[in-house]
């Protein structure tokens, strides 16, 4: 600090002045001096007023009424951090590495990022040379010794959002579209996998979804359209299989529009959208809504990519899955079928898609009453995921829990015990506890114990799987109906009929509403409340309920069994 009552001095205090007393900008100013040592608080202190970068000029510190830290984004504030930032800015153009580092950190949120993806979208290499720091290293070093970069310890880099607004409006147009789209480039590499590696990365991209969404905007105001449609793809991915249905739909429309838009009605990559689209329908029992989207994507698909690729095999097994969900199971078979002999035959036989094809078929044959072939595609199936992805994925979870419902059905309850146990185990690990896999498996357990007559342990696990399907699915989902139906009765066999009642007749009204009451869940619920109302003494609503049970069956070859659904 000079000599107090010199000329250096009383620019010093001036500068302070002038500044605000504000963290942000006095901790860049002071940056720059520790880092420029040669630059004198007189010439600084000139520049500040000659080149107007700060308006507002305060020769008495005293006098200065000091902004709070809440007020940050008050003009003085703003005005007071470009005066500090322009120098500095300015000085870096000597380390360009350092200027390209802060570009594409200028277009993330607020929040922290790991350096390799902010060293990626720079395109600066991590990899540090004999004794001395990698270019990612010495850029951040640059940028971190003039106060505009912080590193949170080693594993996390921040900007300020102040920073990072002087940034931006410092870039020219085409340097600002190349930082931006490198930037999204880098972090689109944290959602552009397969599903089945996805799931196992749900944590990380959300430790970094601010700056997902964050970049999402600039593409969105900078009317990058393709690109932002690209990222929207992606991340409705993430959304879809974190059960956020809600926030994965608008991306994907959207998405779906400005492709069709760009690249024409019949391009490939709108397929793919619609095909992810109609899934996230069928996700939340929207059939008839899916259903357009299904046969529309497989269409252009195979027209456009040939009837023997994989993308051809995955729309079949979807729109297969959707038409066995209306219990359509004659129509289905023959297109699970097919999608696994071209998965097969496009992937190899020891793809983890394939293990997917063969779990598919199996619950369709186990719908039909076809067990002995199911459990072999089951355990099939069981080998190639768990070799494919490893003991702990949650696919493995799944076909454990597949096989175990189709052990329980053959009352084979002690060989599936253990099964429910481990796939629950697996699942909870990997998606977290109030993921809709996981309710499912809880349902499933559930009505095992119950069926070994371990009722105050099945109730807990029952009334936990509707609390997640409520939340995660939604009140009106199937899925919803499924969870009403099993607690129901074991609230019925136990006595509890007044607590049963409403959850039958609830149970009742989601299937018929979502299903129609063609279809084999709807009618086995209304069996199921028809037993129970003649149990609980109430036998002119059991034998109204038979009575329509009854007059559906003579309409059609559905049969209703006496069993609880399974949430499979």
């Amino acid at each position: 600090m000079p000599e107090k009552g010199s000329e250096e001095h009383t620019a010093a205090a001036r500068i302070v002045s002038r500044l605000g007393r504000l963290p942000l900008a006095l901790e860049i100013a002071a940056a720059y001096f520790k880092t420029w040592p040669d630059i004198s608080f007189t010439g600084y202190d000139a520049r500040l007023v000659n080149e107007g970068l700060i308006n507002t000029i305060d020769e008495n510190p005293e006098e200065f009424e000091v902004i709070s830290e809440d007020q940050e984004t008050n003009t003085r504030h703003k005005a007071s951090v470009r005066a500090t930032f322009l120098p500095s800015w300015e000085k870096l153009a000597e380390f360009p590495d350092a200027q390209k580092l802060l570009s594409c950190a200028a277009f993330l949120g607020p929040e922290s990022i790991r350096p390799d993806l902010l060293a990626k979208a720079a395109d600066l290499s991590m990899d540090a040379g004999s004794g001395r720091p990698s270019v990612y290293g010495a850029a951040l070093q640059a940028a971190e010794s003039a106060s505009l970069l912080e590193k949170e310890g080693d594993s996390r880099v921040s900007c300020h959002r102040l920073v990072a607004d002087f940034i931006r409006g410092s870039l020219g147009e085409d340097e600002s579209i190349t930082s931006l789209l490198s930037t999204s480039k880098s972090l689109a590499s944290l959602v552009e996998l397969e599903s089945s590696e996805l799931i196992l990365a749900l944590d990380e991209v959300a430790a970094e979804k601010p700056h997902l969404d964050a970049v999402l905007g600039f593409l969105d105001r900078a009317k990058l359209v393709q690109g932002w449609a690209d990222l929207a793809f992606q991340l409705a991915k993430y959304h879809r299989l974190r059960a956020e249905y809600a926030e994965a739909e608008p991306l994907l429309k959207r998405s779906l529009e400005i492709n069709e838009k760009i690249k024409g009605d019949d391009h490939p990559d709108v397929g793919s959208i619609l095909n992810n689209l109609a899934e996230l329908l069928r996700s939340q029992a929207r059939y008839d809504e899916a259903l357009p989207l299904f046969e529309r994507s497989l269409e252009i698909t195979e027209r456009t990519l040939g009837p023997d690729h994989p993308d051809v095999g995955s729309g079949l097994n979807n729109l297969a899955l959707l038409i066995e969900t209306q219990g359509r199971y004659d129509e289905a078979l023959p297109l699970f079928e097919r999608s696994l002999e071209i998965t097969e035959r496009a992937l190899g036989p020891g793809h983890p898609d394939v293990g997917t094809r063969l779990n598919n078929l199996a619950g369709l044959l186990r719908s039909q009453g076809r067990h002995y072939e199911a459990l072999l595609l089951y355990e099939r199936d069981l080998e190639i995921t768990e070799r494919a992805l490893g003991p702990d994925h949650p696919d493995v979870g799944i076909s454990l829990s597949n096989i175990a419902g189709l052990l329980k059905l053959q009352n084979r309850y002690d060989e599936a015990l253990p099964l429910y146990e481990r796939a629950l185990e697996i699942t909870e690990r990997a998606l977290g506890p109030g993921h809709p896999d996981v309710g499912s498996i809880l349902n499933n357990l559930a009505g095992l114990l119950e069926s070994l007559g371990r009722y105050d342990e099945a109730l807990p696990l029952y009334k936990r799987d509707l609390e997640i399907s409520e939340k995660t699915l939604g009140s009106e989902h199937p899925g919803v109906g499924i969870s009403l139906n099993n607690l129901a009765a074991l609230l019925g066999s136990q006595g509890r009929n007044d607590e049963a009642l409403p959850l039958y007749e609830r149970a009742l009204e989601i299937f018929e509403k979502a299903l129609g009451e063609n279809h084999p869940d709807f009618l086995t619920v209304l069996r199921n409340y028809a037993i129970f109302c003649g149990e609980a003494g109430n036998p002119s609503r059991a034998a109204e309920l038979r009575a329509r049970l009854a007059e559906i069956e003579a309409r059609g070859e559905n049969k209703s069994e006496d069993q609880d659904p399974d949430s499979g």
